[in-house]
């Protein structure tokens, strides 16, 4: 009786697996698990973000969303009117958040330091810095400095150094 009994739950446990463990049964349970997303409930307010490279393209959809959710976000742009556009582009969105426009060059420490200086002088703490200001040359390009472009832009100043002048307020 006791061997019957074993048999009987290795059995039952074998189509429990084949029926609920295989493909079929992920198939079955995945057509109906909620796939809530997380950025739906996402809430800003109160928060305050950084975002370099900020006129256009992933920066500026970061900044749009940042926005849209309630947030305050300062957008780093080295161009003016392109960061107005994006500022304009954002403000007539769903946006409900405060967008602001800070014009420096992040191939530049001066504008980095600058740029620091303005957003520790305004706000108390910075919740997010999205680091997105890019710059590729075909040629070996020098910033007014004399650092090469692609490497202060991406690395030494528009990465490094505004992270660090940030410090106190992240």
């Amino acid at each position: 009786a006791t061997k019957l009994k074993q048999v009987d739950a290795m059995v039952q446990m074998y189509f429990h697996g084949k029926r609920e463990f295989t493909r079929t049964g992920w198939l079955a349970h995945s057509a109906t698990y909620p796939r809530p997303d997380p950025l739906e409930s996402a809430d800003c307010r109160g928060r305050v973000a950084v975002v370099t490279g900020a006129g256009s393209g992933i920066g500026l959809e970061v900044a749009r969303f940042w926005a849209s959710r309630g947030g305050t976000v300062y957008l780093v742009c080295r161009n003016a009117e392109r960061a107005e556009r994006a500022r304009a582009e954002i403000a007539t969105g769903e946006g409900r958040g405060a967008v602001h426009v800070l014009l420096g060059d992040c191939g530049l420490s001066a504008d980095m330091r600058r740029v620091a200086q303005e957003i520790s002088a305004r706000e108390a703490a910075v919740h997010c810095l999205v680091c997105n200001a890019g710059a590729i040359t075909h040629d070996r390009t020098l910033t007014a400095e004399g650092h090469e472009v692609t490497f202060a832009t991406h690395l030494l100043h528009g990465t490094y150094l505004l992270t660090e002048e940030l410090l106190p307020v992240l």
